[in-house]
């Protein structure tokens, strides 16, 4: 059997479907499209036999005009899956790709783009369907490594400053609380004052909004356990 479903970016769905997925990044999660504010974000999901195919869209108007385009929302976005993309079926793929272009064309959606994750094999699902296009490398670190190779690989510079903040003292923690989350969004903005004046009013009102959704939550759980 197979369904689709558009989910709106305040419905707690989004959450459960990414949470649900085989592999995911912080782009994808209800916690990171919250924070668009100008444009309309929206999951995109086919489901086909119990599994899924989602896909994060932001969709923009196109000035003096009826029709719409859509793009990926910054970073690494594309499709995710509950399956490896490697055992997604071709009929889910087909219907996928048969449902979202019918979504384009009942939308006036003329055109589309998504930049794509660099680790995740997310080319299967789209295969014949638009044109991907190499365009930059992306450095990727393996945090599975153990630490002291992970510093080998570091920048010479960047030792450097590590050891000289080490030798002063200096302390990495995660701000669980609020009055922690409050005290960073302050340090932060002190630095901002420096070099961007127009983040500081996002800044507080986005901290606040997205700490508590569940996905956020579980992100924290499994970069911090």
């Amino acid at each position: 059997m197979s369904s689709c479903s558009i989910i709106t970016v305040s419905d707690p769905k989004w959450s459960d479907i990414i949470l649900s997925a085989y592999q995911y990044d912080l782009y994808h999660t209800q916690s990171y499209a919250i924070l668009e504010k100008r444009y309309k974000p929206l999951l995109f999901v086919a489901y086909h036999d119990n599994n899924f195919i989602a896909l994060p869209i932001l969709i923009r108007n196109i000035g003096g005009t009826d029709y719409f385009d859509c793009t990926s929302l910054y970073g690494y976005c594309g499709p995710v899956s509950n399956l490896p993309f490697e055992s997604i079926s071709k009929e889910h793929i087909s219907f996928f790709q048969e449902e979202l272009m019918s979504f384009f064309r009942r939308n006036f959606i003329i055109s589309a783009f998504s930049r794509l994750h660099p680790i995740f094999n997310q080319c299967l699902v789209l295969e014949n369907f638009g044109k991907i296009v190499n365009i930059n490398k992306t450095v990727v670190l393996d945090l599975t490594l153990p630490e002291e190779q992970q510093i080998k690989q570091y920048r010479k510079n960047h030792r450097k400053d590590i050891s000289k903040l080490r030798e002063e003292g200096f302390k990495i923690s995660e701000a669980a609380t609020k009055f922690e989350i409050d005290f960073f969004i302050q340090l932060y903005n002190d630095l901002m004052l420096i070099t961007c004046l127009n983040l500081i009013a996002f800044l507080f009102g986005c901290f606040a909004e997205i700490t508590d959704i569940q996905c956020f939550k579980q992100m924290r759980f499994e970069y911090f356990r």
